[in-house]
């Protein structure tokens, strides 16, 4: 009889526990109840009292508990839940991958000429200082490149003395030609060296002034990096800075051999920079997929070019983690990354029960989209779990492990 007394206690506490509204008064009361009976049945006072206590901690550390959060707290963590229900839901493969600029949207200037380099401030009105971020302005002179006190001398004036030299004797020579006073041959030479001097001039010609040869803005953009030093020496085609527009980038997916075959259902991409806590979305950011690799041309990864425009806070040149996403499944249980809770491997979310009570909840995951995961047992269609909020949702669970009201006094 005392058997079945504390069975049925004991699943009338478990009951009042977890039913909404309770706060666990009712269960501690029949398991109280039951060991009082029990202790002054068969022991002495003192022994039932230690007992009593041990016999209570030990029920409520393995109970199921009720965490107690208000509307008012769930307002200010801004909480929100969702209701699980079964939808398509459109695995993904997790590789690696980069942010890059796209195609068109980025340069290179170099020097057209060798000598020191001098910075300019000929950027726009508000920048004073060429450095990565600065904003630069087509047209604009960047930098000065002299050559005037190199033992060289200065290569623009040269140029220039050049082709004012070859442009007279081309001209002298358009003359005698006609008359016979100079072969044909010597004619030629005298135009073959004044093409060339203008050639020669023509990198420093609208670029020439006393600071030395301008190097300008091809595009209106970004200094996305600086490649020399104020008073650096550089020689004719050596890069000096990058501008970028910033406008589109390209997200380079680097897909494993081995997913080769699955490449052709992929038509979009989910993406978390290292640099971030979100998850992006190409398709949602206007982006498409540009190509897929048809070779691993000698490494082990084949590559996938998604492009998008860059409507989010994005740093190209940084990692990521990419998600390649396929085919839709129908029927798939799932729930948002952020409504799961990862302690030690093992997953849980919060399901709410009621207005002011929620519940923590063990669940078995699945595959991912980046966005939200497969739930394959652990909760319902019909059940309320927290999708954002979660971390104070938790807080309040370890700091309300025992209810309101509640006290061990006894």
């Amino acid at each position: 009889m005392k058997k079945l007394t504390y069975i049925l206690a004991a699943a009338m506490a478990v009951y009042a526990l977890n039913a909404c509204g309770s706060r666990g008064h009712e269960a501690h009361s029949a398991v109280h109840s039951h060991d009082s009976e029990h202790n002054h049945t068969g022991h002495s006072h003192e022994h039932a009292t230690h007992d009593h206590t041990d016999h209570n901690h030990s029920e409520e550390a393995h109970a199921p508990g009720i965490i107690e959060f208000s509307s008012e707290q769930a307002n200010a963590a801004g909480l929100r839940t969702e209701t699980v229900k079964a939808g398509p839901f459109r695995p993904a493969i997790k590789v690696s991958g980069e942010i890059l600029p796209a195609q068109g949207d980025e340069i290179t200037v170099v020097a057209t000429t060798s000598g020191i380099v001098s910075f300019s401030n000929g950027l726009t009105a508000k920048t004073s200082a060429i450095i990565p971020g600065a904003a630069a302005k087509a047209g604009n002179a960047l930098a000065w490149i002299s050559s005037r006190n190199m033992s060289e001398g200065d290569l623009a004036l040269k140029a220039k003395a050049t082709l004012d030299a070859a442009t007279r004797e081309y001209e002298r020579a358009s003359v005698l030609v006609g008359s016979g006073a100079i072969s044909r041959k010597e004619f030629e030479q005298a135009e073959l060296d004044y093409i060339n001097a203008k050639a020669a001039y023509r990198a420093y010609e609208g670029r020439s002034a006393e600071a030395g040869v301008a190097v300008k803005a091809s595009l209106t953009g970004y200094v996305k990096e600086v490649y020399v030093n104020e008073g650096d020496y550089v020689n004719a085609g050596q890069p000096v800075l990058s501008i970028t527009r910033n406008r589109h980038l390209q997200l380079r997916a680097d897909v494993p051999q081995k997913y080769y075959k699955s490449l052709r259902n992929v038509n979009d991409a989910n993406f978390r920079p290292s640099y971030s806590d979100k998850t992006y979305s190409v398709k949602a950011l206007g982006g498409r997929l540009v190509s897929t690799g048809r070779s691993s041309a000698g490494i082990f990864y084949i590559p996938a070019i998604f492009e998008f425009s860059n409507t989010g806070d994005f740093v190209p040149g940084s990692y990521s983690d990419v998600y390649l996403i396929g085919s839709s499944e129908e029927g798939v249980v799932t729930v948002p990354e952020t409504a799961l809770l990862e302690e030690q491997g093992v997953y849980s979310v919060f399901i709410k029960l009621c207005e002011d009570e929620y519940r923590k909840q063990e669940v078995r995951t699945g595959r991912t989209d980046g966005i939200r995961r497969e739930i394959l047992s652990g909760i319902n269609e019909g059940d309320e779990v927290v999708t954002a909020g979660t971390g104070q949702v938790r807080l309040a669970s370890m700091s309300g492990a025992i209810p309101e009201g509640h006290s061990h006094n006894h």
